[in-house]
Parts: structure tokens; sequence; C-alpha cells
């Protein structure tokens, strides 16, 4: 049965009886082949009635439709899958033991293609919480979770940005400010953003009650050479993408950032847009992300060092956090309070 819904992730839909023939259980991993040998690895999702899924009937989202070039009605075979690699790096991890390039690599596709499931994803970032990682990791992190997406082309043009790290409420409306000013100064700034994490309201969530920001990848380039700067949303044009999963399925129900993915979540964005210069904001004061003026430098010198490794230049500023930014918390009001 195809089931019309896109989900954004490799999953399908079996039968309570079907499962347990096949020895497999919510979340197992199915492999799932189509009569002209092209195969998918799924993420298992039980029925809760036969009306829905029958004995002997599996649906399938398009996410993994599309990869069979099957319809509805079509013939599949359902085996167990062998375990992924991803799942023993994950583990390893969790034990605070130190992850090699390919791992990372290899675990950063898998969550691109679907197939780690949110609680072996929720294991990860807290093993992450609990027992951070060092630059070598932080720098596979940040490549691995760019390269699997879109990379922005804009040859030899000098890309700048300013990227705060959030947490405080009332900073979303910098950029609306900062974009205009640096790009009417000549230069070339393609701001892009994710959506609210800690805070009510993210830079792209108060650009949006202006204007769309869900722009492909050509339309961010072309508007950045027409105009010298756009404020976009990294999802719509596939940069990082694996950090959009990471902050929808993880970071944002649990109200958890770790600083590794910080770290890699800023400056995946910023390697895939073709950044060479960032001014990078650090809110500091009681119940922001960075408590102390000590952890502030250390991450400024941490980010600082990152950058380096990219090819990216960071210079770091540490302001006030202690306290919201301006008269107006949301989206809407702080759109407003920007005009």
């Amino acid at each position: 049965m195809l089931l019309e819904t896109e989900i954004g992730e490799s999953r399908v839909v079996m039968s309570p009886a079907d499962a347990q023939e096949l020895g497999a259980s919510f979340e197992s991993r199915v492999k799932v082949m189509s009569l002209d040998g092209r195969g998918a690895i799924a993420l298992l999702s039980l029925s809760g009635s036969e009306e829905f899924i029958k004995k002997g009937q599996i649906g399938i989202f398009q996410d993994v439709a599309r990869l069979l070039g099957v319809e509805d009605g079509s013939i599949v075979q359902v085996d167990l899958a062998k375990p992924t690699k991803s799942s023993a790096t994950i583990k390893k991890k969790t034990m605070g033991t130190k992850l090699s390039k390919e791992e990372i690599y290899s675990l950063v596709r898998d969550i691109y293609e679907g197939v780690v499931s949110k609680v072996e994803l929720a294991a990860f970032v807290t093993a992450l919480q609990f027992h951070g990682a060092d630059m070598d990791e932080v720098e596979f992190l940040t490549r691995a979770m760019a390269e699997v997406g879109t990379m922005l082309d804009f040859g030899d043009a000098l890309i700048v940005d300013k990227h705060g790290i959030g947490g405080v409420p009332g900073t979303s409306k910098d950029a609306l400010l900062i974009v205009p000013i640096v790009a009417a100064a000549g230069l070339m700034i393609p701001k892009t953003s994710t959506r609210a994490i800690l805070s009510p309201s993210g830079t792209v969530d108060t650009m949006e009650v202006l204007a769309p920001v869900d722009l492909s990848s050509d339309e961010i380039i072309e508007i950045t050479r027409r105009i010298g700067g756009v404020i976009t949303w990294t999802r719509s044009a596939n940069l990082s993408p694996v950090d959009a999963i990471l902050i929808e399925r993880v970071e944002h129900p649990l109200s958890m950032d770790p600083e590794p993915l910080i770290y890699a979540s800023i400056m995946s964005k910023k390697y895939a847009a073709g950044v060479k210069r960032m001014v990078l904001d650090i809110p500091t004061g009681p119940e922001s992300k960075v408590e102390s003026i000590k952890e502030a430098r250390k991450m400024a010198r941490n980010m600082i060092t990152l950058g380096d490794r990219l090819g990216i230049r960071v210079e770091a500023a540490i302001s006030y956090g202690g306290q919201p930014v301006g008269e107006f918390i949301g989206p809407a009001l702080e759109a407003r309070e920007a005009l």
C-alpha cells in the first residue's frame, strides 16, 4: 500500500502479525526489495489496525517508494536488515570513545538517509552532551554534515556572515538589521539559519513574517549576487540537512543543545554556504546557553580553531545575555521591532 505522505525518513508500516513472523519489532530495520532489484533500508512501524494495514500488506511512505520505484499494489520482498555500522558507532560514543572520520561520515550519511531511529539519535545527542567531542571529531562532523547536502558555489567571491549562538529571547531580530547594512556596504552575505531551538523565535521565524524563507540553492545564489544579501532557511536549500533532522527530532523536543553540536551546527551551515569571514556573537549570562565569561572564551577559542580548519576566519564577540534583547519577543513582534 502506497502511503501518500512524506515524513522525511525511511520508514514502512506492517501488521504486528507479519512483523512477528519476520522476527521484527517497532523501530527494527528492514530491507525492502522491489521486483526489479532495487532496495531500501527502512525503519519499521506497526499498524494499530488490520483495517489500515492488513496481514500480507506493507505500507510504504513516499520517501521509500521513490527509492524503490514502486506504486500502489506493487509486490515487494521484506527481510530483516543487518545491523548498521551506525548502531555500533552510537554505542561507542555513549561509552565516551573517540570516533574516527569514517565512523562519523557513515553515521551522518545514515542519519540523512533516514535509517537511524529517533531513539538512536537521542542516544547520540545525549552522548555528545555528557561525553563531549574533541576538535577532530567536531571537524569531521561539521564537514560531513555540510557535504552530505548542497554546497553553495559563489566562485571567488568573498562571502561574509554574522551568527549568534542564540539561547536569548529577542536576538533573532538583529539579522534583519545587519544583513541589509552589510549588503549596502558592498559585501555578499547569504544569511542561512535554522528555526528556533531554545528561543521563542529564530532568525528565519522572524524573517518569515515579512517574506518567504524557503529558497532553493539557486535562488540564494541569484539573490545574493543581485542585491548582496538574503535571509533564508537552511533546510529549503538542503544546506546541512542533518542539522535540521537533529534539531527537529531531538534537540528541540529535549531542549538539549550539546556544545559539539553547537559548533558543528553553526559551522556546517557556514561551510556549506561558502562563507570565508564570520563574526560570531556569544551571548553570556544567567539562563543563557553560556553562563560565564570563562565558558564564553573557551567557546570563542574553539570556534576560531574550527574555523581555521575549515578555511573560515572567525572573529568572536562576547555580549551580555542575561536578559532578553529589545522590548518584544516572538516572530511577529520582533519583526515589527526590527522595522
